[in-house]
């Protein structure tokens, strides 16, 4: 089982990814997923630690190239974008992020696949969230999902096949390269379970396949859109990461072992052959990351016996 470190993560003001991957080797992480960071990516220095055996990079996570693209696409959500230009510009920028993850030593990218473009969605949802906590899962809570899953269903159908078109054009141009679809935290955003079961069918294994992120999963989970076993149940056998995290109620991305995630209901679910790369917020104090590895290494190594009762995840 390896554990990987996300470089979303660094702590203390002023960091990036090649201060975020110094404080994590020394405490002890030796992979890492490059990506998810507002900050410039220094590649040909990460490249360096590559060849020097001092790290190995697992994925890269899109879109990560030499020049930073921020705003709403810059985690290439516009894979699916109704406009061609913004379609065909992620199509490029995500081909040099491919060219980054084979300089870093990998073929392996996480990409998202943008949303159905529905009005206030992210809104809607955290309301939902909300009530949720305060008064618990009920019949008219229930009813309000399936109504915006039913008007979600339209508007998601009009951006598949934008997302087919850029999947097509880039594995046309990459052959070599695995895209990892990554499951999302809101109800809109593509793809939900059907979506991603078309997608995977289309494209076969090793060129498409699911990157699983369990406080996404959870959040979906706890409001009711989707199960989370569902994803694990439908998706595991084409599972090539996991991105691991904690959750306090329905905020996420908190290192393992200090929120309230039943990481015993992942044990013997997720394949163990996949990375499971620790995706956690900035912030939290290097001593703290390294607890949150050996946290996990005792809740999900199969081959050690279960130290801690289960946790309800909320």
């Amino acid at each position: 089982m390896e554990i990987a470190l996300s470089t979303c993560w660094f702590h203390g003001p002023g960091g990036g990814p090649l201060e975020s991957i110094r404080e994590a080797r020394e405490v002890g992480f030796r992979a890492f997923e490059i990506g998810v960071t507002d900050e410039d990516v220094p590649v040909d220095e990460i490249t360096a630690l590559v060849r020097a055996g001092e790290i190995r990079v697992v994925s890269v996570h899109n879109l990560c190239t030499r020049s930073r693209l921020l705003g709403k696409n810059a985690r290439g959500d516009f894979l699916g974008h109704p406009s061609e230009p913004k379609r065909r510009e992620t199509v490029q920028r995500t081909l040099e992020t491919i060219d980054v993850a084979r300089a870093l030593g990998t073929n392996l990218v996480v990409v998202h696949l943008g949303e159905a473009r529905m009005r206030s969605a992210t809104r809607r949802q955290m309301r939902l969230g909300q009530y949720v906590l305060q008064v618990g899962r009920t019949h008219e809570l229930g009813q309000e999902v399936q109504r915006l899953l039913r008007k979600r269903r339209d508007r998601a159908l009009r951006g598949m096949d934008a997302v087919r078109r850029s999947l097509r054009e880039i594995f046309e141009r990459a052959p070599d390269a695995t895209l990892a679809v990554e499951n999302r935290y809101y109800f809109h955003q593509v793809p939900l379970p059907d979506e991603l079961e078309q997608l995977l069918r289309e494209f076969p294994a090793p060129r498409l396949a699911y990157c699983h992120d369990v406080g996404h999963a959870n959040a979906l989970d706890a409001i009711g859109f989707v199960p989370h076993a569902e994803w694990l149940d439908r998706f595991g056998a084409r599972m090539a990461e996991v991105h691991i995290h904690d959750v306090v109620q329905l905020a996420d991305h908190v290192p393992p072992g200090a929120g309230h995630l039943d990481f015993e209901a992942l044990r013997g679910r997720i394949p163990l052959s996949a990375p499971l790369v620790m995706e956690v917020h900035d912030g939290y104090p290097p001593a703290q990351m390294a607890a949150a590895r050996r946290f996990l290494e005792r809740h999900l190594d199969p081959s050690l016996p279960r130290s801690d009762p289960p946790r309800t995840a909320t």
